[in-house]
């Protein structure tokens, strides 16, 4: 894994907190695919703006294929 800040999920914070769920879910897909040792996990499971996207099951599945990270 890459060490570093992920653009990808910036982005997809940006689009989150705008309210767009198809361009957060594309760039959070994204964001996992660059592979850059971030703790996407906790920030996601943490985050209050999260609210309105946890019960869609494109987060779910995410969730589970991210994991937490030990």
């Amino acid at each position: 894994l890459k060490q570093g800040y992920s653009v990808a999920f910036a982005i997809a914070e940006v689009y989150l907190r705008l309210g767009d769920k198809e361009e957060t879910f594309k760039w959070l897909e994204k964001s996992v695919q660059d592979e850059i040792e971030i703790n996407i996990y906790a920030d996601l499971n943490n985050n209050p703006v999260c609210d309105n996207i946890r019960t869609d099951q494109r987060f779910i599945t995410l969730m589970k294929k991210i994991g937490p990270k030990k």
